[in-house]
């Protein structure tokens, strides 16, 4: 099976985003330090456009989301993305993945963080599985291990 191949090189839109995010950070950091000469509010970071992540958590997904009209979640092999689900939190990950592909508003709270809020999220996942992993990945997902 073919992999799934990604790059900076292969997609001119990502390069062209991550160097305009690089030159915003830039800004951003002299006028940071000119807010703190004058003691004045320090602006907000800048973030930068997403089109597509290999390896995210669904509070990631928010935040690539405020600033994208919609990622693609690639994987070379799906089985070990889906397996990881749940490592940081008992149902949580799969929860959120579900709620996504409903297309509801999704609003992410957490202490530490703004509120994101995204109305109509668009998330596609691309990757590949193993015929005979299928078996093992449906098990995993009811919760029983071999």
């Amino acid at each position: 099976m073919p992999s799934i191949e990604v790059g900076r090189d292969d997609h001119p839109a990502l390069s062209t985003a991550h160097d305009q995010h690089q030159q915003e950070l830039s800004e951003w950091e002299a006028a940071v330090a000119k807010a703190k000469q004058k003691a004045q509010k320090e602006p907000k970071k800048p973030r930068m456009t997403h089109f597509w992540s290999s390896d995210t958590t669904p509070e990631a997904i928010g935040m690539m989301l405020e600033t994208s009209l919609g990622i693609t979640l690639v994987r070379d092999e799906l089985a070990g993305w889906v397996k990881g689900f749940d490592n940081y939190r008992a149902g949580g990950e799969r929860q959120a993945h579900l709620e996504a592909w409903s297309g509801r508003t999704l609003k992410i709270d957490r202490a530490s963080k703004e509120t994101v809020l995204i109305d109509n999220p668009v998330i596609c996942v691309a990757g590949g599985i193993q015929p005979e992993l299928i078996v093992d990945l449906t098990d995993a997902l009811d919760g029983r291990r071999h």
